[in-house]
């Protein structure tokens, strides 16, 4: 279920009109049911829609309790028998446009600002909860429902949106946005960075392409760092996740529903692409990139400049593109060298290096 404090929900809904909202799709079993929210395949109850979307859940679609389940034709087989179906071509689209009927907006609602005239040039709604111990700097913006803990620095032009909750401790530099966001103790996070925006998500299946709703938040764990730049995308559905003291460079890029572990480390300039997960005291070197739905294990070493394509054990050291073992990695390079060192084209000259 979404946090109430960054979304509001309409509903509840048939299974038979969400299937008319939908547009498309054949309802088997019950089309009067009456459905409340929707979640992810592993999460939802019996008032829930939920979508299965690959071949590779279906272990999750067997177990689900989810009262709706939206899927295609060829993993129907894969659902439950008390589940209602809606059955179409593209269950992705299809989701799409049943969450935005519960979820007409994905941002919090526009409010009147009450400003709080105790900041100074700093524009704090009234409905804030601030600590007696907090500073804001100039400009700054803070927005109705957040709360922020003992000792906070809000820095310049920093934006807090509503609901927003701050430990104690926490450092939030200039000109940083933060949305849809809890942040645990003693957090730095430096300038520029954003946090908790929509996550890089929409069905592909019309034109012009269809949003999907980005419905979860950004919980950041107790004493980690985020360096200037960087930017975190809120959940889809379930959370987005930063471990406790992580340590996290310059312009790093996180995807949506994307946990990274406690004590992990990414070097500047990574992309972590959406719904991977990365251990705990891992660490992946700068430039790194990460394809979507992977799983990176304790303990790892990632080369910098490398590209993950697949999942990765604990413990391991990798490196290269698409990343191997890394003793595997050298020894292609120096392969490569040698052989390039050695060639000649068909005239016998040396070859280019």
């Amino acid at each position: 279920m979404a946090d109430t404090r960054f979304f509001r929900r309409s509903g509840p809904f048939s299974a038979g009109e969400l299937a008319a909202a939908a547009g498309c799709g054949q309802i088997t079993g019950d089309g009067g049911r009456s459905l409340f929210d929707v979640a992810t395949i592993a999460d939802a109850t019996g008032a829930d829609v939920a979508f299965l979307g690959a071949a590779r859940y279906r272990d999750d679609a067997a177990a689900t309790r989810a009262g709706m389940l939206v899927l295609s034709p060829e993993l129907v087989d894969a659902a439950p028998a008390a589940c209602t179906l809606l059955v179409v071509d593209d269950p992705q689209l299809a989701f799409a446009r049943i969450a935005r009927t519960f979820y007409r907006h994905d941002e919090p609602a526009e409010v009147e600002f009450e400003a709080d005239s105790r900041y100074g040039h700093a524009l704090v709604d009234r409905r804030a909860s601030l600590a007696e111990s907090v500073r804001v700097g100039p400009g700054a913006v803070v927005q109705a429902g957040s709360r922020i803990g003992d000792d906070v620095t809000v820095g310049a032009l920093a934006v807090i949106g509503p609901g927003v909750v701050i430990g104690a401790g926490s450092r939030i530099g200039n000109g940083v946005k933060i949305s849809h966001a809890l942040l645990g103790e003693e957090v730095v996070v430096q300038a520029g960075a954003v946090i908790g925006e929509a996550g890089f998500g929409f069905a592909m299946g019309t034109f012009p392409y269809e949003d999907i709703p980005q419905l979860g938040r950004v919980l950041v764990g107790r004493g980690a760092r985020l360096g200037a730049n960087v930017t975190i995308h809120r959940g889809s559905l379930g959370d987005t996740v930063i471990g406790d003291h992580c340590r996290i460079d310059n312009l790093v890029m996180v995807a949506h529903n994307v946990r990274i572990g406690d004590g992990a480390v990414i070097v500047a300039q990574t992309g972590i692409s959406g719904s991977s997960g990365v251990g705990a005291r891992s660490v992946l070197g700068g430039q790194s990139g990460v394809a979507g739905h992977l799983r990176i294990g304790n303990g790892v070493r990632i080369a910098a400049r490398s590209g993950v394509t697949r999942d990765i054990p604990d413990g391991s050291v990798y490196g290269g593109f698409p990343a191997q073992p890394v003793t595997r990695w050298r020894r292609e390079v120096a392969t490569l060298r040698r052989l390039a060192r050695q060639g000649r084209n068909n005239e016998g000259e040396e070859a280019d290096e």
